[in-house]
């Protein structure tokens, strides 16, 4: 989220340094577009539909798997059709 820098937040440094030692939990969001990594193309579309995103998340068993991005699945629908 922040990038390999900070510095263009224009935040004290013991400001920074209070952000940087907050729980992640607390910015954890409960309901956010997930799926199983097996799932449908379609299905990831249809879900980023629903929550009005670019990005999902892939998840298997709790497990943390990827993302994978509007723009990826044009991508990758694109560089297919080129093939044949």
């Amino acid at each position: 989220l922040l990038g390999d820098a900070i510095d263009h937040l224009a935040l004290k440094d013991d400001e920074i340094r209070y952000l940087l030692d907050l729980p992640a939990e607390r910015f954890i969001l409960e309901d956010v577009a997930h799926l199983s990594a097996s799932s449908p193309i379609v299905k990831a579309l249809s879900v980023m539909e629903h929550y009005n995103t670019g990005y999902i998340f892939l998840c298997d068993d709790d497990q943390y798997k990827g993302m994978v991005t509007r723009m990826g699945i044009a991508r990758l629908l694109l560089a297919k059709r080129n093939r044949g």
